[in-house]
Formats: C-alpha cells, sequence, structure tokens
C-alpha cells in the first residue's frame, strides 16, 4: 500500500510542478500583455484618449473672430464685423432639468421672429447638447432672450458670441471688396475672396465641465475662456470719393443712354499702379448678395410668368453675373483706345516722328493683303489729306494700319508682347481675365502665307481681346514713361497692433517705350481733345484742365456670337494732367438701348462722361484750374469783391470779362451774387449788393437737356441761375446741353450756378 502511495504521489509533485511553470509562464505572458496594453493606453493612444476624456468631461463653444476690417485711402470703413450673437438650445438639458417645451419654444417665437414648430422639433434631438435656433441677432434681440432666461431662469437656452460682416457703404466699391458667405469666408472676386487668409482671424472659445448626460456644471467653478484673434485689416488705395464720383456719373450714363448692360470704368495712377476707383455695372449689395433688388426679381418673373425652373435658373445666372467684376474679368475689344498703342510703337520705331511733314491719305478704305474685301475706315466716304496729328485727331483707320504695315508684323507682335496682351496684369485680385491673342505660331503662320489682314486689325484694336484693367495698365505705360507697372488695390494689411503685415509697393515689369515716345503719345492724345473741330475726344475737354484721351467703339464680339445680336461697347481712356499724369481713367459703356437718341460712339457717349469724372476727380486730387491761360476761355472765376468800392469791384470784374449790376445805395460793396470763388461762363452778370437789401429766394430749376448753348443759358438766366460750362467749345447747332447739374425741377436758390455739359452730337460714324 505505502508503495503504491508513493508512486501515485510522484505524478502529483510532476504535476504540481508543471502547474507552477505554467502559471509563471502565464503571469509572464500576463504581464507583458498588461505592460503592452499599458504602454499602448499611456504612450500611443494617450493624445487620443485624452482627447476623448476631455470630451466627456467638458463642452466647448466656440466664439467666432471678427474679419479685420477694410479701410479705404482715407481711412473711412468700408467693410467692418459687428457684433453679434447667435442663439442655441440644449434639448439634453431640457430633458435632464425637466424644462417646459411649449414655454421655451412659444417664447424664442415671439423674440426671434422663428417658426414656433421648427423650435419644437429640434428640441426632440434629446441626445444633443446643440441646436441652433437663430443666427446674427443684433443687441436688442438677444436684450430679449437674456431677460426670457433670467424671468423663467432656463438652463437650456444660450446666446454664442458671433460676428456678423457688415458693408456701411452697400453697394459702393461693391466688386473689389467681395462678399463673406455664410460660414465667414470671404467670397466674390474683391478683397473679401483675394486676401481672406489675412481678413480670417482664429477663433476663440469658452470650455466648461458637463456631466455624463452633457449637462452644464453651473455650479462646479470651473470655466476657461479662450479669447479670439481678430484678423488682419485692410488698407486699399480706392478712394471713395473718387468711386462714389465715377459711380454716379456711370449710373447716370446708364439712364441717359439706356444701357441694358451696363458699364465699367477704372482710375489708376500711372506712375504706381495704385487703383483710384474700379466700377462695374450692373452691380450688388454685398450686405445682401444672395438676393436680386425686387424690381429685377418682378422683371424675371414677367420672362418667365408659368416656369419657376426657368426663373429661378435666370435669378440664379443674373446673381452670379452680377459678383462678376468686369474691369478685372470681363474681355472685349478696345477698338480705337488701342490705337494710342500702335502710335507709340511707330514712334519707338522711328516710322514717324513729331515734326514730320509727312501725309497720310485716306480715301475711306483700302486693300490689306489677305483680306477678300477692303478694310474701310470709320468714315466710309474719307477723311482725305491727314498729317500725322490728323490721323490721331480724327482716328482714322487707314492712317493707322498703314503705320502698322510699316512697322511690321514680326516687331509688332513683339510690342504685344512687352505692352502685356499675353499676360495678366499681375493685380491683386481673384478672377481676372487674360483674353483671346494669337499665338505666336498662328501669327506667323498669317504672315508667312502673305495675310497682313491679323496685322491691320490688331492696328485699331480689333479680332483680340483683353480686359478693362489692361488696357488701364498698357495706358499708363504709354503716359508715364514707358514702364509697365502691375496695378493693385491694397496698400497695406495691418495686424491688431498696428504691425504692417504686408505692403504692396510699386512694381515695374519692364519699360517698353522711350519717355521720349511717352510725351509724344501725350501730346498726341491732348490732341485729340483740346481741338473743337478735328478732335473726336472733344466732348471730353473740361476748360481749366489739360486732359488727352482716346475715343472708341466696337461690337461686343462675345455676344454677337453667343446670341447672333449686334451690342456696342463704347470706350474713351484718358489721362491728365497732360503734363504730368496723375490718373488714367477708361470708361466703357454696354449696349445702349433704342431709348437711347445720342449717337452710338466712344466720342459721343463715354468722353463727356470722362470728362465730368474728371472735372470733379482732379480738383479732388489737388489739380488746380488755370481758366485764365487757355485760348479757349469759356468759364471764368468770380473775384471776391466785397468791401470793395463800386468802382473798385466794377474795374475788377470787367477785367475777367462779368458784367455788373448795381443794386441798393451805399460806397461799398455788401453782398455779390454769384458769390467770389464760383466759376461760371464768361459774360455773367454778377450783381452787386450795396446795403442789406438782399433777400433769399427760392427758384425752380428748368429742364435744359437737348437744348443748344444760347438756348439753354437763356433759359437759366431768365430763372434767375448762372451758368458754368464744361464739354466740348465747338459752336454750331448740333452742340447740345448733355447734362445739367441740378436736375429739372429742382427748386435752389436764386443765383445758384448749374453747370451744363455740352457734347458734339454730330453722327460721323463710330469712332
Amino acid at each position: 500500500m505505502s508503495k503504491s502511495r508513493r508512486r501515485d504521489a510522484r505524478p502529483t509533485k510532476q504535476i504540481l510542478s508543471r502547474t507552477l511553470v505554467l502559471m509563471v509562464v502565464c503571469g509572464v505572458l500576463a504581464f507583458v500583455a498588461l505592460g503592452a496594453q499599458l504602454f499602448r493606453i499611456q504612450i500611443l493612444d494617450h493624445d487620443e484618449l485624452e482627447r476623448r476624456a476631455i470630451a466627456q468631461q467638458v463642452r466647448e463653444i466656440t466664439v467666432a473672430a471678427s474679419r479685420g476690417t477694410i479701410f479705404d485711402a482715407s481711412g473711412t470703413v468700408l467693410a467692418q464685423s459687428a457684433s453679434v450673437e447667435n442663439v442655441f438650445i440644449s434639448p439634453a438639458d431640457i430633458y435632464y432639468h425637466q424644462e417646459d417645451q411649449q414655454l421655451i419654444a412659444r417664447g424664442l417665437s415671439r423674440i426671434l421672429e422663428v417658426d414656433e414648430e421648427m423650435v419644437l422639433e429640434r428640441m426632440q434631438n434629446i441626445a444633443s447638447q446643440f441646436q441652433t435656433i437663430r443666427n446674427h441677432i443684433d443687441r436688442d434681440m438677444a436684450d430679449e432672450v437674456r431677460a426670457f432666461i433670467v424671468e423663467h431662469d432656463l438652463k437650456s437656452v444660450h446666446l454664442q458670441p458671433a460676428s456678423q460682416r457688415y458693408f456701411p457703404r452697400e453697394r459702393t466699391a461693391a466688386h473689389v471688396l467681395g462678399f463673406v458667405g455664410a460660414e465667414g469666408t470671404g467670397m466674390g472676386y474683391g478683397v473679401e475672396g483675394s486676401y481672406d487668409n489675412y481678413l480670417t482671424g482664429i477663433n476663440g472659445r469658452v470650455v466648461r465641465l458637463k456631466t455624463s448626460t452633457g449637462v452644464d456644471m453651473l455650479r462646479a467653478g470651473y470655466e476657461d475662456y479662450f479669447s479670439a484673434q481678430p484678423g488682419d485689416d485692410l488698407h486699399l488705395t480706392i478712394d471713395v470719393n473718387i468711386q462714389q464720383i465715377m459711380e454716379r456719373h456711370i449710373a447716370q450714363a446708364v439712364q441717359d443712354f439706356d444701357l441694358r448692360n451696363g458699364g465699367f470704368a477704372v482710375a489708376m495712377q500711372p506712375h504706381t499702379g495704385a487703383i483710384l476707383g474700379m466700377v462695374s455695372l450692373g452691380d450688388f449689395n454685398p450686405n445682401s448678395h444672395g438676393r436680386l433688388s425686387e424690381e429685377r426679381m418682378e422683371a424675371l418673373r414677367q420672362r418667365f410668368p408659368d416656369n419657376d425652373e426657368a426663373f429661378w435658373a435666370a435669378v440664379s445666372e443674373e446673381l452670379e453675373n452680377s459678383w462678376m467684376n468686369k474691369v478685372t474679368g470681363y474681355t472685349y475689344e478696345p477698338g480705337s483706345t488701342f490705337k494710342l498703342v500702335t502710335f507709340a510703337i511707330a514712334l519707338e520705331e522711328g516710322i514717324i516722328t513729331m515734326d514730320s511733314e509727312r501725309t497720310f491719305y485716306c480715301r475711306g478704305y483700302m486693300d490689306v493683303r489677305g483680306r477678300t474685301e477692303p478694310l474701310n475706315c470709320w468714315r466710309r466716304t474719307g477723311h482725305g489729306a491727314l498729317n500725322m496729328r490728323g490721323v490721331m485727331q480724327q482716328s482714322c483707320n487707314i492712317g493707322t494700319v498703314t503705320l502698322a504695315m510699316e512697322v511690321g508684323p514680326d516687331v509688332f507682335f513683339e510690342y504685344l508682347r512687352a505692352f502685356g496682351m499675353m499676360e495678366t496684369t499681375g493685380i491683386d485680385l481673384n478672377g481676372e481675365g487674360l483674353g483671346m491673342v494669337w499665338s505666336e505660331d498662328t501669327w506667323n503662320f498669317y504672315i508667312d502665307n502673305n495675310n497682313f489682314s491679323s496685322l491691320a486689325a490688331a492696328s485699331f484694336g480689333q479680332t483680340f481681346t483683353m480686359t478693362p484693367l489692361r488696357m488701364a495698365t498698357a495706358t499708363s505705360a504709354l503716359v508715364n514713361g514707358g514702364y509697365i507697372v502691375e496695378p493693385f488695390v491694397v496698400e497695406q494689411v495691418v495686424a491688431e497692433d498696428g504691425t504692417i503685415v504686408r505692403a504692396n509697393e510699386t512694381r515695374v515689369r519692364r519699360q517698353v517705350i522711350s519717355r521720349e515716345t511717352s510725351l509724344a503719345v501725350l501730346d498726341l492724345m491732348e490732341a485729340s481733345v483740346g481741338d473743337p473741330v478735328m478732335g473726336t475726344g472733344r466732348n471730353a475737354y473740361v476748360q481749366g484742365f489739360r486732359i488727352g484721351g482716346k475715343t472708341g467703339t466696337t461690337i461686343d464680339t462675345v455676344r454677337e456670337v453667343q446670341y447672333g445680336v449686334t451690342e456696342y461697347i463704347l470706350s474713351f481712356v484718358g489721362a491728365a494732367p497732360i503734363d504730368d499724369p496723375e490718373i488714367v481713367l477708361l470708361v466703357s459703356l454696354q449696349d445702349p438701348g433704342p431709348n437711347s437718341s445720342t449717337h452710338p460712339s466712344g466720342g459721343q457717349m463715354a468722353a463727356p462722361v470722362v470728362g465730368q469724372m474728371l472735372a470733379e476727380i482732379l480738383p479732388y486730387l489737388g489739380v488746380e484750374p488755370r481758366l485764365g491761360t487757355e485760348v479757349q476761355r469759356v468759364n471764368v472765376q468770380v473775384p471776391y469783391i466785397r468791401r470793395r468800392t463800386v468802382e473798385e469791384a466794377r474795374a475788377e470784374l470787367e477785367a475777367e470779362g462779368l458784367a455788373v449790376r448795381i443794386k441798393g445805395e451805399g460806397e461799398r460793396v455788401v453782398d455779390q451774387v454769384p458769390a467770389g470763388g464760383a466759376v461760371v461762363v464768361a459774360g455773367t452778370e454778377v450783381i452787386l449788393y450795396l446795403d442789406n437789401s438782399r433777400q433769399e429766394e427760392m427758384v425752380t430749376v428748368p429742364d435744359i437737356t437737348g437744348m443748344n448753348y444760347p438756348e439753354a443759358r437763356a433759359a437759366l438766366e431768365a430763372n434767375g441761375l448762372h451758368v458754368r460750362r464744361s464739354g466740348t467749345v465747338a459752336e454750331h447747332d448740333a452742340v447740345r446741353v448733355y447734362s445739367q447739374s441740378r436736375p429739372a425741377a429742382d427748386v435752389v436758390r436764386r443765383g445758384t450756378v448749374i453747370q451744363i455739359t455740352m457734347i458734339d452730337t454730330t453722327r460721323d460714324g463710330f469712332f
């Protein structure tokens, strides 16, 4: 028995040994596994697990950062972020605290002007801690919500600080600015989109403890606040005063000429590239960029009365078109404004000189190799014999093509490249167009096949396209000494602490013509405006200022190809003052309608608009008119003659070409009408009051548009009003009043000076 028990004991010890070994191995394996798991948790997955733990324990509320403010060149605010608040509810808190859903829905619906059913619907997701009820409410509405929360001791209704973009001047410079989308991101082709990375700040946040069910632990004593960092400010080169002058005159032109597609304009400092003003019509309101006006909606509804799909498609298309900046994104044939470039090339290459006595003969057409039909001049009867200055003044196609042919296709094409026709301008805005210009291979193919039609058409700005900004940049090079400069609209980007983050300075790409050639082009531009008989740009004339420019009339080839309709684009590009240009101004008007009585040409439509703009912009820029130094002395400035004796006053006024009428009794002048400093036409009668007998009297402004000058002056003076004249100084029956500074039926003080703009309405052709 004992032996048997001993035999039984040996296996038991073996089993124990094996069990111990197995336990040790299992323990080691378990320790290794535990260690590996701890390594994964504490080292490898630490950051992710910590994030989850924090997410379970705290609630973060985003505090939106304000976008940077946008200022014009004078410091006027064009776009800023206003403090607003968002309202949201926590369905989880409503459930946890057993708050009255009907009470909350009814109260928020009344205060926030939202649908009560919508609020109730969002309360049903009790697992949610955040359901938006309304965004971007103003201070008064937010105060009502706070009072509602306090009155009913609500734990589930919350206000969240936010920021809303606000454009205080609404449509002013809309395309330069762009707009901001619902998510606070800059959009459009303006600086809001182009400089979004600078304008966008860094959001802040509020951190609070919460329970496992997601309810705020309001009495836990823990809350952390991380301040939002506002975005950088932008300081533009755009001057809001110049911008508004341009916008006002373009808008008036739309009415005067029944323009069906609006127009565009750009003002540029030619030496620096700074953009002073940029207009694109039709425009939009950045504060409500997603809505058309009621008038436009009604017009579209009438077009599609029974087709909602077509109606909303048209609304969407018109909205997108309204956001387009035509100055940078639209491409068109520049027409005869491009003749300035052709003349500059011919002068630079020595084909012609300013003192040349060469004569060009225009019979109204010419044969060009490669064309199946003769090339016509805009004046089909021909201009006859013209010198070089006459070719420019009369905008003669035949003389211009002749110069281009003598320059030669190879040299001409290299100048096209040098003037930037194959590249963008580099402006600091999104969405710049390039235009369509011949490739070098295509150009050479035509020339190798003895086809010079492209060269001929290019010389007067046809069969290729460019943006208006490219034309303004090329013109700037013509008048600034020959330098292609990059245009820009943002002068500085400035941080909240005043640090300059970015500064845009003048960037010269290259010199394309000499200073001597530039001076010659300026002389030719002035001849086009200053000659009241020969100059096709004579309607841009403004007495006292030396203005130069060039007209252009072309057909919108894009619209012609797309819709098969003929629509004109009427242009004028000007520079002033001509002895040292401070501004290049391009205006183009699109598609005059049947209600316009003015002949559709750049000289009769766009030129007077540029003249009116420059008459206001140049004095604003500090350029003083020189009224007494010109042969064409139409206007004079009334001297200050108060407290002078009658004899002294009479002598001074008559020396300026003004008539005198005396009222009252006394030895010295007490008052005068018009006031000293007023600019009026020569021969105006100045009333001198020798006592205090002058009484204010209100009179009505008559409608004088369309009258000739003697009729208009007589009508105004019959109402006790004085006249200041601008526009062409030509004197014949086709010279008519284009506009008046105070509208008809306006009530003004007797003695008010009314500025009238005269244009030569001679229907010569399309120039």
